[in-house]
């Protein structure tokens, strides 16, 4: 049985000057408790909540605008154009959910999906749990998978076995860039950190390495030895790098840790051609390893497992 290990990373992290939350300008993204949160083609913010089964929609001036109904769903991406697309839990469906009648359908995938982004009215780019592609292009008309981007190298905890042990499974975040024309993906566990044109040439590529990641490969490994001496077998999900975003200038970001008694956050931004920063943000009243990022402002948001509390929103950059 798939099980999910999210990471919650609290540690250390001086720039720029902290918007308290109580005066923020964005007052609708300081209620914001959701499991996902995007902004799409017309700066409509969407707030998707896996345990109410709900995607919540507001306008740029934070005044709702829909609700859909989102059902055992793994991830999602929506666009107002285009609709919701959705992996389900298994991942071995996608789910598309067009608004009017007759726009539902569910489309069983060759292999679990892990991620899903709309690329345009009649495709999505899916990150997948197996083969020897990064991301699997698939074109809603004709069903199928039309185009493969990346070469994935399987080594290091992926390696595939059979019999006893445990074995980690690959986790790939997506973001569309819409305004450049950039797919990005990244390995949750490892940090491979990818950006690819539409015609599939590598853009950028990196590895960002988490600080907890010599740790959760030791945890692996010992694991690993247990299920061998007990003849079981068990497979896991280990998330460290929680949060993927782009902000306005297309950089990625990922939130690398928070320390809530001392307020501070570290960020990690991936520019095209550059190698990766480290950005320290002091201030952060309300810290939280969920990032999202709406009218140039970066919101630390809590999730459905972890709804007390408070968020944070700060300028950026």
């Amino acid at each position: 049985m798939l099980q999910f290990l999210a990471l919650l990373l609290l540690g250390t992290v001086p720039a720029g000057e902290p918007s308290h939350h109580k005066a923020s300008p964005l007052p609708v993204a300081e209620t914001l408790i959701a499991s996902q949160v995007g902004v799409d083609r017309r700066d409509n913010l969407w707030a998707w909540n896996y345990r109410a089964a709900l995607l919540r929609v507001f306008s740029g001036q934070g005044e709702p605008v829909r609700t859909l109904r989102a059902p055992e769903l793994r991830r999602v991406d929506f666009d107002s154009e285009f609709g919701l697309a959705g992996i389900n839990w298994p991942g071995n469906q996608l789910v598309i959910r067009r608004f009017g009648k007759g726009g539902d359908r569910e489309i069983s995938l060759p292999t679990p999906a892990t991620d899903v982004v709309w690329i345009d009215r009649d495709r999505v780019a899916l990150g997948m749990q197996e083969g020897t592609a990064t991301v699997h292009i698939f074109d809603l008309a004709e069903q199928r998978i039309v185009e493969r981007l990346g070469t994935w190298q399987a080594d290091g905890p992926f390696i595939g076995r059979s019999g006893p042990g445990m074995y980690p499974l690959r986790n790939i975040f997506l973001k569309w860039d819409r305004q450049r024309n950039r797919l990005w993906a990244l390995e949750t566990l490892t940090g491979q950190l990818t950006a690819f044109s539409p015609a599939g040439k590598v853009l950028h590529e990196e590895t960002l390495v988490h600080p907890r990641l010599g740790e959760i490969l030791q945890w692996i490994r010992a694991t690993d030895e247990e299920m061998k001496a007990e003849g079981r077998r068990q497979e896991t999900t280990p998330i460290l790098w929680t949060s993927f975003i782009l902000d306005n200038a297309g950089s990625a970001l990922l939130v690398e840790r928070c320390e809530s008694s001392k307020a501070s956050v570290q960020i990690i931004s991936s520019e095209m051609g550059q190698s990766a920063k480290t950005h320290t943000l002091d201030g952060v009243e309300c810290c939280s390893i969920y990032l999202a990022s709406w009218q140039q402002s970066l919101i630390f948001h809590r999730t459905p497992e972890d709804a007390v509390g408070c968020n944070s929103i700060r300028k950026w950059p």
